[in-house]
């Protein structure tokens, strides 16, 4: 039941959008923030050995979350749990970069994404030369 969930992830993500612009219309905004869960023993293939939210040193993974400004659900990725989470936020921002009506919309993150030189570094676009 899993797989076919994680295999039907991309189309699920492109619905749970656009469902969400035909009813509420352009987004004003988006929310993007990293999370983390933990688990008792193994836990899962990206689970790795951390400092969670709370302090406590567990097998995590982390959770990176795209919502709109009513908190529906655009775009997640469950990533590494020892992942930093300013790639992780700027490889889920970069997704709605494909999406044109999307790809204008000003994203709202917390300053987990690092300073600015670093975010216009890795966010804008290489000249060709």
């Amino acid at each position: 039941m899993l797989e076919q969930l994680e295999s039907s992830e991309q189309e699920l993500m492109r619905a749970l959008s656009r469902r969400a612009y035909e009813q509420h219309g352009r987004f004003a905004t988006l929310l993007l923030d990293v999370s983390d869960t933990w688990f008792e023993g193994e836990g899962p293939e990206l689970a790795r050995k951390g400092k969670t939210k709370e302090g406590l040193v567990r097998m995590k993974i982390g959770i990176v979350l795209m919502c709109s400004q009513q908190g529906h659900p655009v775009r997640w990725q469950v990533v590494q749990g020892a992942s930093s989470e300013g790639p992780a936020m700027l490889q889920v921002m970069r997704t709605v970069q494909q999406v044109p009506w999307l790809e204008k919309t000003p994203i709202v993150c917390d300053r987990a994404l690092g300073r600015t030189a670093y975010v216009e570094r890795c966010w804008m676009p290489t000249s060709a030369s």
